[in-house]
């Protein structure tokens, strides 16, 4: 039976070094986020399987989803 979770894959290296810059800095005080590239895989994780269950090694479902609700606020906001 297939199932949407066979067509996750992770970034690639080659995709990293492209969003990478993208993102904002970590702040320079106050708590660190959590790894940005393992909370981008979560993300496409959850777009692609659309399950918001955990997966070893990326940040919890929470994180993921209050890191899509910053980036859609700041778009919306600064347009």
């Amino acid at each position: 039976m297939h199932s949407y979770a066979d067509n996750y894959k992770e970034l690639t290296d080659e995709r990293w070094l492209f969003i990478k810059p993208l993102l904002p800095m970590q702040p320079a005080v106050g708590r660190k986020r959590a790894d940005d590239r393992k909370t981008i895989n979560g993300i496409l994780y959850m777009l692609v399987t659309g399950c918001i269950g955990l997966l070893p090694g990326i940040p919890a479902a929470g994180r993921i989803s209050h890191y899509l609700e910053e980036t859609v606020n700041f778009e919306t906001t600064s347009t």
